[in-house]
């Protein structure tokens, strides 16, 4: 039963990182472009208005995406049939793998948010 909470508590992680941070970007985005703090990309860096606007993009759907994760990774493991150790090692390498992945997929739609809003006069500042 202590391996089905450590297993639980460690697919917890990132969807609550994503929750924290993506409020914090929402609410408080960093002020200034910086190469440390915020969604940092090529696009969201050109000028201070795509900044603004990719940091509060990028907030709330890192919001609605770890509210997701936390909600499926929660029922995946209450729900879980199997477990057992071996039950709860495949579904944490599960869940371990695709977390990652889903906070990775989030900078399609604010790529494609900016390039929408900013088009082709995303002129660098």
């Amino acid at each position: 039963m202590k391996t089905y909470f450590l297993m639980f508590g460690c697919g917890m992680i990132v969807p609550l990182i994503m929750l924290i941070c993506g409020f914090f970007l929402w609410k408080f985005p960093p002020k200034t472009r910086n190469s440390f703090v915020g969604y940092r990309t090529g696009a969201s860096m050109k000028n201070a208005e795509s900044w603004d606007f990719a940091q509060k993009f990028c907030g709330k759907l890192w919001i609605w995406v770890g509210f997701f994760m936390l909600i499926a990774t929660a029922v995946l493991f209450i729900l879980l049939p199997d477990k057992s150790e071996d039950g709860l090692k495949n579904v944490s390498l599960i869940v371990t793998a695709a977390q990652p992945v889903l906070m990775l997929l989030t900078i399609i739609p604010v790529e494609i948010a900016l390039k929408k809003k900013f088009g082709g006069k995303n002129e660098k500042e």
